[in-house]
């Protein structure tokens, strides 16, 4: 009996957790906290040198984020022709993390 989740079909996503999470913890290492010590949830947080940047939903460096991961995707589209997207997205995520 196959295990769905390991079904070969699923290996690209399973990529992206298990990287998504090693990135995590490798934050946690560095003595990053998990959430902003004030207590409080923000949707944007408009100051890029201010002690809540990186703690809420969106800061100033989002938007480059965003911008780093879609370059990486559309670079790996490029140089990776033979890999299907799935795989092409965790390359881009990875490069990214």
């Amino acid at each position: 009996m196959k295990l769905t989740i390991l079904a070969r079909k699923n290996w690209p996503w399973l990529a992206i957790v298990v990287t998504m999470v090693l990135m995590a913890l490798q934050l946690r290492v560095q003595g990053r906290v998990w959430f902003c010590e004030c207590g409080s949830l923000r949707f944007w947080i408009s100051d890029p040198n201010g002690p809540h940047t990186s703690q809420h939903l969106a800061d100033p460096y989002t938007l480059t984020h965003l911008q780093h991961g879609l370059v990486f995707f559309w670079a790996a589209r490029i140089m990776f022709k033979r890999w299907n997207w799935q795989w092409q997205l965790w390359l881009a995520l990875a490069i990214e993390a």
